[in-house]
Parts: structure tokens; C-alpha cells; sequence
């Protein structure tokens, strides 16, 4: 039997989520990169964010393996720090609609590196995440256009 109760929380979670995501990209933009260089914003998003997780990663010390802490720190750079600053260097240069085009790609790049490099099968409901992360972020990229273009026509 399903506990709804979770079922809920797990679902407000994920609307939450979205939430944040969805403002980081404007909030980035428009006033972070304004005021600060993209390696000291990346800096102090990875510093706070090891803040955050600092008493979880000291509750599973103990269970992480000595052989498997290498593997942690090496994707910790490869698929968090570089990501990120690569992201906040480019945001300055680049225009919203390319940043946008290339975070559409991410879930189905996902996708198809799992099932090419990893054999993982994909089912409907990951198919149909896919479609759904692919549709909000048109949407988005659509609404941020108009506001870009509404802002370009007043000036």
C-alpha cells in the first residue's frame, strides 16, 4: 500500500524544486553576474551548497568506503563545479535563448547516454519526464523572449 502522506510530500518537493530552478536562471542573470565574476559566484554557490549537506556527509562518513572516495570527489567536479561554472560563464555572454536550448537538451542527452553507454532501458514514465522537462523549458524560453523583446521596444 502506497502512504500518501509521502506520496504528497514527495510531490511538493518536486513542485518546490522547480520553483527554485526556475528562479535561479532569472535571478542569475539579471542581478547576480551584474554585481559578481562567474568563478566567484560558482565559488560561493559550491561553498554553500557543501554548507548544506555538511551534517549529511558527516551521518554517512562512516558508511562511504575509502576505495569509493575518489569516484565521489572526481564526479563532484566533473558533473558539479565544471558544469557549473560553465554555465555562469557562458549566461554572461550568451543569449537567454541559447542557455535555455541547451537545458532542454540535458534531460534527453540523460536519456540517450544511459541507454547507449550504460544499457539502461528506458520506460514510459522516464520518456514521458523527458518530454515534460522538454516542454517547460520552451515554455519558459518563450515567456523570457517576450519579456526581452517587451524590454528592448521600451529603451
Amino acid at each position: 500500500m502506497i502512504d500518501r502522506s509521502k506520496t504528497i510530500f514527495y510531490w511538493l518537493l518536486i513542485i518546490l524544486l522547480s520553483i527554485i530552478y526556475g528562479v535561479s536562471f532569472y535571478f542569475t542573470k539579471n542581478y547576480m553576474l551584474e554585481s559578481i565574476p562567474p568563478i566567484q559566484l560558482t565559488c560561493i554557490k559550491l561553498f554553500f551548497s557543501a554548507l548544506f549537506f555538511l551534517p549529511m556527509i558527516r551521518k554517512a562518513h562512516s558508511q562511504i568506503r575509502k576505495v569509493s572516495f575518489m569516484p565521489i570527489v572526481l564526479i563532484s567536479i566533473f558533473v558539479i563545479a565544471i558544469p557549473q561554472l560553465a554555465y555562469h560563464l557562458a549566461i554572461v555572454e550568451v543569449s537567454p535563448s541559447v542557455v535555455f536550448l541547451i537545458q532542454i537538451l540535458i534531460p534527453v542527452s540523460a536519456l540517450i547516454s544511459g541507454y547507449f553507454f550504460f544499457n539502461k532501458e528506458f520506460n514510459t514514465i522516464e520518456l514521458f519526464g523527458v518530454i515534460m522537462a522538454t516542454n517547460q523549458s520552451t515554455y519558459r524560453n518563450q515567456n523570457l523572449n517576450q519579456k526581452n523583446h517587451r524590454r528592448r521596444n521600451f529603451k
